[in-house]
């Protein structure tokens, strides 16, 4: 190791790869569809968004889905139609019995795009019953 090396490094800490992340990520637990880009029969797949950004999706799914596989995806009840994503999956996970994703957007949303899929997956939600 050498001293500009040392020196450099001392007191930064270490970057992890969800530091990396250029866009603020939104809450959303809402239902979705979801299918392999390109399968020769299409299946969709039961799954989970649970948080949206400008440039992805982490998605919770019933099976992993191999990093670098392109998904569709769209909301499990759309108002309007057109509501499809395709996102590229970076990373999967095993958390107990549900397979975590994080997926990266072939084209980036806007952010008309992103207002558009973020008041989709709200609106899905049934409201909170409150006491």
């Amino acid at each position: 190791m050498t001293a500009a090396t040392t020196t450099a490094g001392a007191g930064a800490p270490a970057r992890r790869p969800a530091d990396r992340r250029q866009a603020p990520r939104y809450r959303c637990l809402s239902e979705c569809l979801v299918r392999l880009e390109g399968a020769d029969e299409p299946l969709d797949w039961p799954g989970m968004v649970y948080n949206i950004s400008a440039g992805g999706i982490g998605l919770a799914l019933p099976f992993p889905a191999l990093v670098g596989r392109v998904l569709v995806i769209e909301p499990r009840r759309a108002r309007s139609g057109g509501m499809r994503l395709r996102a590229r999956v970076v990373r999967c996970g095993l958390q107990q019995y549900v397979w975590f994703h994080g997926c990266e957007f072939v084209t980036p949303l806007g952010a008309e795009g992103l207002r558009s899929w973020l008041d989709e997956l709200r609106a899905e939600r049934p409201p909170r019953d409150r006491p």
